[in-house]
C-alpha cells in the first residue's frame, strides 16, 4: 500500500476496488424477510439484501442508478412507515481534491415491493451524507454532512431541501452521527469538538 492512497490508485486496482467491501448499515423488514444492507465498496456497488428464505444475498437495484462516487450507505438505511419504503443516503470515500467532480451525496427511496430503487435528491451539492433521521409524524428527514459538516433537511413529500447552516468549527471536526427530535421538534445532534465534551446543535 505504501505510495497508492490516492483515491484513482483504489479505483484502478480491481482487487481494492471491488474486494474491499464491509458493512455500514442494516435494516431487517420481517415482512420480506430480508435485511437490507449499506455497503461500502470503492465500485459503488453499495445496496444489497440478505434474503433469509433462500440464505442468499441479492442486489437491490442501485446499479442503473449509481454513480462512481457513490461509496457508502453510513449510518442511513430506514423506513418510512407510511409509504413502506426505505430511505438512505450516501456517503463518501474520496479526498476533498474531487470536491467539484463529484455530485454529491443523494436521498435514495427503495420499494421493498416492486424492487425498484431511486434518487430522490441532492439536498447540498458536492456534500456527502454521514448519517440521517427520518421524522415519522411528518416525512422530514434531517441528515448531516462530511465534507464540509452541515445539516440539512429533506421533505419526502414536496422534494425541498433547506441548508440548516454549519456543524463543524472549521479547526475540528464535528462528527454528529446521532440525530434525534427532541421534544420541541427540533433536531438535535449530539456534536463532538472535544475528546471530553459534547455540545447540543439545533435547527
Amino acid at each position: 500500500m505504501e505510495d497508492c492512497w490516492h483515491y484513482a490508485d483504489f479505483l484502478n486496482h480491481r482487487s481494492w476496488r471491488c474486494g474491499w467491501i464491509s458493512f455500514d448499515c442494516c435494516y431487517y423488514l420481517p415482512e420480506t424477510k430480508r435485511v437490507y444492507c449499506g455497503i461500502t465498496s470503492f465500485d459503488a456497488d453499495i445496496f444489497w439484501a440478505f434474503d433469509r428464505k433462500s440464505g442468499e444475498f441479492m442486489e437491490c437495484g442501485f446499479g442503473p442508478v449509481r454513480n462512481p462516487y457513490d461509496a457508502k450507505f453510513h449510518r442511513s438505511l430506514l423506513q418510512w412507515k407510511t409509504d413502506g419504503c426505505l430511505y438512505a443516503a450516501i456517503a463518501l470515500l474520496h479526498d476533498i481534491d474531487r470536491y467539484w467532480e463529484a455530485p454529491g451525496g443523494a436521498i435514495v427511496r427503495h420499494n421493498p415491493l416492486t424492487g425498484e430503487t431511486v434518487k430522490l435528491a441532492i439536498p447540498l451539492p458536492h456534500h456527502y451524507i454521514q448519517s440521517i433521521y427520518l421524522a415519522q409524524e411528518t416525512g422530514i428527514i434531517y441528515g448531516i454532512t462530511f465534507t464540509p459538516e452541515q445539516m440539512f433537511s429533506f421533505d419526502i413529500r414536496s422534494s425541498e431541501s433547506r441548508d440548516l447552516g454549519p456543524l463543524g468549527s472549521g479547526f475540528e471536526m464535528g462528527q454528529g452521527e446521532n440525530i434525534e427530535i427532541d421534544g420541541e421538534g427540533c433536531a438535535s445532534s449530539g456534536v463532538w469538538v472535544d475528546p471530553c465534551l459534547a455540545v447540543d446543535s439545533r435547527a
